[in-house]
């Protein structure tokens, strides 16, 4: 965290004057392709995201471990399967490392790619499957890998003194497969190796289409942003994650040409997985595929700060920005959500 607040205090510190550009001129570290290039300017960008759960919902209620001990298991006909559920999700965490690259070969069109590492941690409590239900202990699953790859065209709608919008067309792959194993603790309290939850695998093998169109007004100090984008499954194997639309809408204030400070709300719905992998089983919501999406309301604070790291060029961003959820409608049993918290670096040459 202390080379964090250092990083962002040479940004802020280290400017030089008035070049033209403005920490305002980004959307927040959460909007993706928001904005278009100038005909043969490039962008590196680097975002690193956590996201912490914690805690159950069913059907959008709190709910205990008692209670989620007590729903009837899926798979409960099939040998060795106890009749109820008998492994609580208790925590979990996802990191995720997004580098990307934009170029504008016009000043119509901004092209842009993206890849995505992740890694999932996941804690569980385990219990007797019949009788009074102890408490057998407890166990972690984890997993990393190369998650996905985009490309992505965005496409110059209108761009006016205080008003501009772009369309976003682009295709995303799921890369490193779906059959991530893990060693588990079962509910007889013997340790094997199996193919873990959907929740817990990195991709799904899919291939998506993402459309989307994004709105800006300049207003003397302040930006209004509103974008929207969602994401069609072209191409699955035998199951892949729900079809996903996200609805942003955000404010900024400058505090000067390198600093200004953001307000987004998000609305993301997600639908359940289609399809199910016939070897993914266990006594665990996770293991459902019909626990899966729903709707997800989010409120985020953010800082973008424009400033010289490298040179004295201007042409260095840092981002942060802390998303809490306001309400979860999710499907069936799922965990909480209980913040996301971002880092981004962007740099234009």
């Amino acid at each position: 965290m202390k080379q964090i607040v250092f990083f962002i205090l040479v940004c802020v510190i280290s400017v030089s004057g008035n070049t033209g550009s403005r920490a305002i001129d980004h959307a927040p570290l959460g909007v993706m392709g928001d904005h278009l290039h100038k005909k043969g300017e490039w962008m590196f960008s680097f975002r690193y995201i956590e996201m912490r759960m914690k805690d159950n919902f069913i059907n959008g209620q709190n709910a205990s471990n008692d209670l989620i001990l007590s729903q009837p298991n899926p798979f409960s006909s099939m040998p060795g399967m106890p009749a109820n559920l008998s492994v609580v999700p208790r925590t979990m965490s996802m990191r995720m490392v997004m580098p990307g690259l934009m170029y504008a070969p016009n000043d119509q069109v901004t092209l842009m790619a993206m890849a995505m590492f992740s890694e999932k941690e996941m804690e569980l409590s385990v219990y007797q499957p019949m009788m009074n239900r102890d408490y057998i202990g407890s166990f972690q699953s984890s997993t990393n890998d190369l998650s996905s790859v985009s490309l992505s065209a965005l496409i110059k709608g209108h761009d006016q003194l205080k008003s501009r919008s772009h369309f976003h067309l682009g295709l995303e792959k799921s890369m490193s497969g779906a059959t991530k194993t893990g060693t588990v603790l079962t509910p007889m309290n013997m340790q094997t190796t199996m193919i873990l939850p959907y929740g817990m695998q990195i991709s799904d093998n899919s291939t998506r289409g993402i459309l989307g169109y994004t709105h800006v007004f300049d207003l003397d100090g302040f930006v209004w942003g509103n974008q929207i984008l969602t994401q069609k499954i072209l191409e699955k194997d035998v199951w892949a994650f729900g079809e996903k639309t996200i609805f942003n809408t955000w404010i900024q204030q400058s505090f000067s040409d390198h600093v200004s400070i953001s307000g987004r709300l998000q609305y993301e719905h997600q639908e359940d997985i289609q399809g199910r992998n016939v070897s993914i089983m266990a006594p665990v919501q996770t293991a459902n595929p019909s626990n899966y999406g729903g709707e997800v309301l989010s409120l985020a604070v953010g800082f973008n700060f424009l400033g010289s790291i490298f040179d004295n060029a201007d042409k260095d961003r840092v981002a942060i920005e802390l998303v809490m959820p306001v309400n979860q409608e999710k499907n069936g049993i799922q965990m909480k959500n209980q913040y996301t918290v971002s880092l981004g670096y962007q740099r234009s040459f």
